[in-house]
This record gives structure tokens, sequence and C-alpha cells, in this order.
């Protein structure tokens, strides 16, 4: 097991401020995958022709709560999050999901919203890593 670090920014590109009370990050692992979990899984996703996104397998979850006027980010200004998650040695690559939820929106609201971003990471080992 180790351990790696991962960052995500959440710009605001909008002539308003944002205020963020929650977002949720997954670590899902891609490789390795076996030939048989992928066709499962572009099975899934690809029936009747209705296409959607692969849901690789989740290995981790954080949710993060900051308290209401904690974390507002001001309109061309960006807020820098980092998080850790232990990843086993076997893993090659991996999808970082995030997710800021608009302080806006209730999350009993059916029309609750935010701002995604997905990003795919091929795990480097570095040199003080035991082969």
């Amino acid at each position: 097991m180790r351990v790696r670090g991962f960052f995500v920014n959440c710009y605001d590109t909008s002539k308003v401020a944002i205020e963020v009370r929650r977002a949720l990050f997954l670590l899902q692992r891609i490789s390795p995958s076996t030939d048989e979990e992928i066709e499962k899984l572009y099975a899934e996703v690809f029936v009747d022709r209705d296409e959607g996104h692969i849901q690789w397998h989740t290995e981790d979850t954080l949710d993060r709560l900051w308290e209401p006027g904690e974390l507002i980010v001001e309109p061309s200004e960006s807020h820098a999050e980092t998080y850790e998650f232990i990843i086993s040695e076997e893993f090659k690559s991996v999808l970082i999901y995030s997710y800021f939820h608009n302080a806006l929106y209730s999350d009993d609201s059916r029309a609750t919203k935010g701002w995604d971003a997905t990003s795919i990471y091929d795990i480097v080992k570095d040199k003080d890593d035991q082969l």
C-alpha cells in the first residue's frame, strides 16, 4: 500500500462568488482490470444503444464538508483542494471524480446542482518505491 496525494482546483469563471459547503471525491480503479470486468462494464453502459458513463470500481470515497461562509470562491479566482488516498501497489491507473455541490441548492432538492471534474492518473513508481 502507498499514499498518493491528488488535487483538484475549483475555478470560478462566473461573475458572482460561489459558496461550496460540500464536495465528494471518488477514487476508482481502472487498471488492473480483467477483460471480463471491462466487458461487463461496457455491457452495463451500452445497453440498447443508450450511452452513459462507465462506472469503474470505486475503491474509496471522501466526503468533505465546510461550514457556511468557510469556502467562498470569488469570480476569476480558484480554490485548490488536496486529498490523499491509500492505494494498492498493484494499481496502474485510477480515475478521480470530484463533485462540488452548489450551496444555493439543498441536497434534498430535486434541482441539486454543482460542478464536477474527472481526472485520470497513471501511477508511476517513485525512485524510493520498492519493486
